[in-house]
């Protein structure tokens, strides 16, 4: 597929459909549904091993024409030489344990054969698919369903590199987190998590937990699709913590998030929580049902820019709360939550308007007689087609712009711009050709 780079200025290049049926169908245009099942037309690196549900352990491997039968003996095989890279072709590939890749796997590539759809089905009786705790792997253009925890799970990794997946059905009932349809945890530095589609998740959709003493560093979250997450629990679509207050380089970009839960189980749709600071939200499409469209707590420094926020489905647009957990068994330090800014944002609504656009959080801080710092709200754009959208409560747009950023069919979730969006602020360049797996 050509990458076609616009200006918003000119067109959000996005087309979201209406999500029907059991959401195999991506609303993305250009995005793919993980359904292909041809001979396969790209180019395959050489050498490389093959693994097919219709092939045999006995065999060589090293052609397509004579592939593996199981994961676990390509995985052998390239622990066992210089060869690292493995193509998984068409086919389903029943697991009954989770494909576990560690130190011994460092520099792999798991891949789709061209053109061809492998899918790894964990029949509702499998906890992860994938477990990640080596450097360097790569996995991309797999089909992941039916597993009751993770799809694609590491820990403690550098340059895990997650692209152009279809990650579905994962239904995850988590007491207190760990489980999501991507779940990274631990120290995770240089990884990239891009081009995915994911849908049909009881938790979170992708999720990275930073505890005490770990690091996330140069973090890419970009072009992904999510949706239909949090059914059953708290979370968030896109969900990163950051409890160290170490972090650098988070960057949530180009990023389409629908249907993120419902207001009873506060879901939401990009959510910053426990001080995770200094992340980069831009560009990204939040819409659908949910509690908030996104959530920052205790956080500093986090960008909010060029993103749309339909809040047509929740009952407010974002939650800024304050850390209260300083004396509890696992405590947090109060930072300020300074330099928050929230500027250039569409914010859209086909509802009554809410008392106020958003919930403010600083009661247990007030009672301590601590203070943190409000976001610096400025120049969004604000349309509301059943009432004017309030500025007003305890966090307010200094210079807000009311204008009708003329959607397309915002109801049939296509937020096109009929004629461009609206001139109030500027819109910097996006790529939004390419949200979901890239073809292959």
């Amino acid at each position: 597929m050509k990458k076609v780079f616009v200006s918003l200025l000119l067109l959000w290049t996005l087309v979201i459909g209406a999500c029907g049926g059991d959401g195999s169908t991506s609303p993305i245009a250009g995005a793919g549904t993980g359904t292909g099942t041809g001979s396969g037309t790209g180019t395959v690196t050489d050498p490389a091993y093959f693994v097919s549900p219709n092939g045999s352990d006995t065999n060589a491997g090293t052609k397509s024409s004579s592939p593996f039968a199981t994961l676990d003996q390509a995985r052998a095989a390239m622990r066992g030489s210089t060869t690292k890279t493995t193509y998984l072709l068409a086919g389903t590939y029943t697991m009954r344990a989770a494909l576990t890749l560690d130190s011994a796997d460092n520099g792999e590539s798991w891949l789709a054969y061209p053109g061809q759809t492998p899918v790894l089905d964990g029949n509702k009786a499998v906890n992860v698919a994938i477990q990640v705790g080596g450097d360097n792997i790569t996995i991309r253009w797999l089909t992941i369903q039916n597993f009751t925890e993770c799809g694609i799970k590491g820990i403690n990794v550098s340059g895990l590199y997650i692209d152009s997946n279809t990650i579905r059905y994962i239904t995850s009932t988590p007491v207190d987190g760990g489980q999501a349809s991507v779940e990274l945890g631990g120290s995770i530095k240089k990884g990239k998590i891009t081009h995915n589609l994911i849908y049909g998740a009881g938790y979170a959709g992708i999720e990275v937990n930073a505890e005490w003493g770990d690091d996330i560093s140069n973090l890419l979250i970009d072009m992904n699709e999510v949706r239909d997450t949090c059914t059953v629990a708290d979370c968030g679509g896109i969900y990163v913590m950051d409890r160290s207050h170490v972090n650098t380089g988070v960057t949530i970009t180009n990023n389409v998030v629908g249907n993120h839960g419902s207001a009873t189980n506060q879901g939401v749709g990009i959510y910053l929580d426990d001080e995770m600071s200094n992340a980069t939200v831009k560009s990204n499409l939040v819409y659908g049902t949910g509690n908030w469209d996104f959530l920052i707590h205790g956080g500093d420094h986090n960008t909010f820019t060029n993103n749309i926020f339909d809040i047509s489905k929740v009952p407010s647009l974002g939650m800024y709360e304050d850390i209260t957990h300083t004396t509890s068994a696992t405590p947090l330090t109060n930072f300020g939550m300074a330099g928050n800014t929230f500027q250039c944002n569409i914010v859209y609504s086909s509802s009554a308007p809410p008392a106020a656009l958003w919930e403010y959080g600083n009661d247990g801080l007030a009672l301590k007689g601590w203070v943190i710092a409000k976001p610096a709200v400025s120049s969004n754009i604000y349309w509301g087609t059943n009432g004017s959208l309030p500025n007003t409560g305890a966090i307010v747009d200094s210079s807000p712009a009311v204008a009708d950023p003329r959607f397309v069919d915002p109801a049939k979730a296509d937020y096109h711009f009929k004629s461009g969006p609206p001139t109030s602020c500027v819109f910097l360049p996006v790529d939004l050709a390419n949200v979901g797996p890239l073809p292959h």
